[in-house]
């Protein structure tokens, strides 16, 4: 932050200063021109001033009466009274020069010895100019203070080395002892009865060259507001000023689509531009307005592109349209951050080609902005949330949800089930925390909504009325109402559903897959008793790997879990196979804490509960293991031999219920794509960097990862190997019983996980972190600039960047702030990767598991280019 301000401003001419623009409508202005065009101008045509206040000094002997700042409405001082809200160039030095007097006397400094940096946290008023002008012309770097959260600014202030920070009334709350030694001071006091200096003589503050720029944006809904309501043709008096006027620039945040279009087609010369607060104003869609309409489209200058900026492809799914990253490059004028080793600063805005104009390019969304369902597809919110604002949500919201569905991808529609209506009388609207620019931010807006958000996920229709089963002779007719209600037109049930156009992803169509709806903690599944008795009947394997990953819950949580275990249990023994097999997928975390020394964990079964790690969901894993151990003991079945007590006749063969125990350990993307559960820990605390530019150093763990594709050829080997051979007979006299716990012993585990110890966590980061510190400096193909830095401190570094932006982690912030106070490896990350586990057993009737290999730095590689675009 520093004090030194650039106006790139294309020289006019006496008739554009006079308040008249030339008929040529694409020549180059200082409403359009960008930073990268006013370089290129000002090498050719120099101008005297450097800093905004030698411009005011300057215009206030050019342009004396010419309005120069302007705060619509008057502002008014505590008393009531208002005060000053517009001024002249010359109206605005003298004040900025009284206002700096006033300043220095307060802060009780000199023109010579001023120095160091100010906070500045004030609404937009002309205490908030004229704080800022004065302080910069005493030389005082100034800080511009967001609406942040009052640790977050604590925070900016101490790692500025803020000594004093200024707020006005509104405001001074929010700032009062934020550290020791700092200085509060309320505005509104210093520039009470404030006069302006009537001989001001010109005051600058000494500024170098490589002193850092500010740029200011505006925001686009004053546009809606005055564009009216296309519905009412009396309502047209802002249109009418609009249409009057030479340029209409919208920039900062989003204009619906809707508002630019109807503008646009009322001959608004509607121009969109397009800057960042890192690299100042960038693109913008200047064009001929008369004939050319396509607003919403910036237009590359083929002169600055690619030496300036560039526009890079990224990687899309097949049929979807391609998207290209916007990236500033080290010859452009300004960038206050770059991401890049080169210099460059690659902004994660996405944008789409014009299908015919050339160098003609559409904002589409941010790269990390975008949401991800549970089924792992993302889709950006924003256009449907703009269209949402577009109309009248009260009366007609849920016609203009069905439309936007009719126009979007499958995965992205809205559900009546999940929109939930906030009521005004609560006051939450009024307080949707917003950005600078207008937009809301969500990761705060979010948890201030937690709870509705998750009554929608959990949404249940018990909850909003009874439920009922509908007689087969009613289902064709419910299931045409659904078609209409979600898809929005007519199926007719005797044709093809692929002929009358529906997605394939909306269909189950598949001969060898029978899908049933059912609640697993319900008697009988919920599934209807015809439907039950075709399973009894049918099923020959058993494999149950639906369980709640959720690392927050306790183990009292997991109770619908492990009824829904028992439920299925009385399944396989309704079954009419005696031989069908039950497979359960466990989870290495179920024992993970019988960890000792070097000595791997046995393919046994625990009968410690304090084997598992302290987390419910381990716990819940390690109980659902030994009530599966009992049903196996308990649920042997007599034979047709059996004596009429219940006990087998001596020489029979011991038959126990074929159960067994598969226990998973830390899987991680395909072998073959590299595409993984986007919602998993380890994707999640990867992708971090993005936002923190760090990850943590985590000394001495194996990435003992087993790719997801490999697990799940090792899991359908075991299931479906034969269960253990029963026991030979015994002879006449030879002891028949066993003690039941060594019965328990002998239930059937097997461990699907990566042996090896090699590579380590520090070998990853080596490949994809070119920023150093991860062994050997970082890959130089297709890594990314990140830091390796101490845990505690990648973990201070993302909490300080999620309070300004959005990511997954979010949600695992806090285990893994609890975790680094415990042993080597255990982030809370996964299945705990730091103990090695036995895979004799395993290997034995696994051909995938016997040829499991380490890591390598392709896999990696791999992994981290599927992270980046999608998670």
């Amino acid at each position: 932050m520093s004090k030194k301000v650039r106006f790139n401003v294309k020289a006019w001419s006496q008739d554009t200063a006079q308040g008249t623009m030339a008929q040529d409508d694409t020549r180059l202005n200082y409403f359009t021109c960008t930073l990268g065009e006013a370089a290129t101008w000002n090498a050719d045509h120099p101008h005297p001033f450097h800093t905004v206040n030698h411009l005011i000094d300057e215009q206030a002997e050019d342009l004396r009466q010419r309005p120069a700042v302007n705060f619509p409405g008057g502002c008014f001082a505590e008393d009531g009274r208002v005060i000053k809200s517009d001024f002249t160039y010359r109206e605005l030095r003298a004040y900025s020069l009284a206002t700096a007097a006033r300043l220095r006397r307060r802060l009780q400094v000199s023109d010579r010895n001023a120095s160091g940096t100010a906070g500045l946290l004030c609404s937009s008023t002309p205490e908030f100019i004229l704080t800022w002008l004065g302080l910069m012309r005493l030389g005082i770097s100034v800080m511009l203070l967001a609406y942040l959260e009052r640790t977050a600014i604590k925070h900016l202030c101490s790692t500025s080395n803020v000594s004093v920070v200024f707020a006005d009334a509104r405001n001074y709350d929010r700032v009062k002892n934020l550290k020791d030694g700092s200085l509060a001071i309320n505005i509104s006091n210093i520039l009470y009865n404030l006069k302006p200096e009537q001989n001001p003589a010109k005051v600058h503050a000494p500024v170098k060259p490589e002193d850092i720029a500010y740029l200011f944006h505006t925001v686009p809904y004053i546009l809606q507001m005055l564009a009216g309501d296309p519905a009412d043709p009396e309502d047209d008096a802002g249109l009418r000023l609009l249409q009057e006027m030479d340029l209409v620039g919208v920039g900062g945040a989003a204009l619906p689509a809707s508002v630019g279009e109807y503008l646009a087609s009322k001959s608004v010369k509607l121009v969109s531009r397009f800057g960042s607060a890192e690299c100042g104003f960038l693109l913008s869609s200047r064009r001929d307005y008369s004939t050319d309409r396509e607003w919403s489209y910036l237009r590359a200058d083929p002169y600055l592109q690619p030496d300036y900026y560039d526009f890079e492809p990224q990687a899309r799914e097949e049929g979807e349209p391609p998207l290209f990253e916007f990236v500033v490059k080290p010859k452009w004028p300004h960038r206050g951050k770059t991401n890049r080793p080169d210099g460059s600063f690659a902004t994660s805005d996405l944008f789409e080609r014009h299908p015919t104009i050339t160098n003609a390019w559409r904002y589409h969304s941010r790269a990390d902005a975008q949401i991800t369902l549970l089924n792992g597809k993302k889709f950006d919110p924003a256009p449907v949330e703009g269209e949402l604002l577009a109309d009248d949500i009260v009366e007609e919201l849920w016609p203009t949800v069905e439309q936007m569905n009719e126009e979007t991808q499958s995965h992205a529609r809205l559900a009546r089930s999940s929109m939930v209506v906030v009521r005004p009388e609560r006051g939450e609207v009024s307080q949707l925390p917003k950005s600078s620019k207008g937009t809301i931010l969500r990761g705060q807006a979010e948890k201030m909504f937690a709870e509705e958000i998750e009554r929608a996920d959990d949404y249940n229709p018990e909850l909003n009325g009874k439920r009922v089963r509908i007689p087969d002779s009613q289902v064709m007719g419910e299931l045409g109402r659904l078609f209409d209600d979600v898809v929005g037109r007519h199926i007719d049930p005797e044709a093809d559903l692929f002929a009358q156009a529906m997605p394939c992803s909306e269909t189950g169509k598949d001969s060898k897959l029978v899908s049933l709806s059912c609640r697993l903690q319900d008697d009988k599944l919920g599934l209807a008793d015809s439907e039950w008795e075709r399973l009894a009947s049918e099923t020959t394997l058993m494999i149950h790997s639906a369980w709640s990953v959720n690392f927050s819950l306790k183990l009292r949580s997991f109770q619908d879990q492990l009824a829904g275990l028992n439920n299925l249990l009385e399944l396989r023994n309704a079954t009419r196979s005696s031989a069908a097999r039950f497979a359960f997928i466990s989870s290495t975390a179920s024992v993970i804490s019988a960890a000792k020394g070097d000595r791997p964990i046995s393919e046994t079964l625990s009968s410690d509960p304090d084997d598992a790690s302290p987390l419910g969901y381990s716990r819940s894993k390690w109980v659902a293991e030994n009530i599966l151990a009992s049903a196996r003991v308990s649920g042997s079945f007599a034979t047709p031999t059996s004596s009429t007590s219940g006990l087998r006749s001596p020489g029979i063969a011991e038959e126990r219920t074929p159960i067994t125990i598969i226990r998973v350990g830390q899987l991680c993307g395909n072998s073959r794509t590299g595409a993984w559960n986007a919602t998993e820990a380890y994707p999640i605390m990867l992708s971090s960097g993005r936002i923190s530019g760090c990850l943590p150093a985590l000394p001495g763990e194996p990435l003992s990862w087993l790719p997801v594709d490999v697990a799940a050829r090792s899991v359908l080997e075991i299931a479906a190997c034969p269960p253990d051979p029963p026991e030979p007979p015994r002879a006449p006299g030879q002891r028949f019983l066993q003690s039941r716990s060594q019965h328990l012993h002998k239930t059937p585990v097997y461990h699907v996980v990566n042996p090896h110890q090699e590579p380590e966590w520090g070998d990853m980061l080596g490949w994809i972190c070119r920023g150093g510190g991860g062994g050997g400096g970082g890959d130089q193909n297709g890594g990314a600039e990140l830091s390796v830095v101490p845990a505690p401190e990648w973990i201070e570094r993302l909490e300080r960047a999620l309070d300004t932006r959005d990511h997954p982690a979010q949600a695992l912030l806090h285990l893994w702030k609890a975790a680094y106070g415990g042993r080597r490896g255990s982030l809370g990350v996964g299945e705990g990767t730091a103990a090695r586990f036995a895979t004799r057993r395993t290997e034995r009737i696994s051909e995938t598991m016997k040829e499991v290999r380490p890591l390598g730095r392709e896999d990696v590689l791999r992994m981290w280019r599927w992270i980046e675009v999608n998670v």
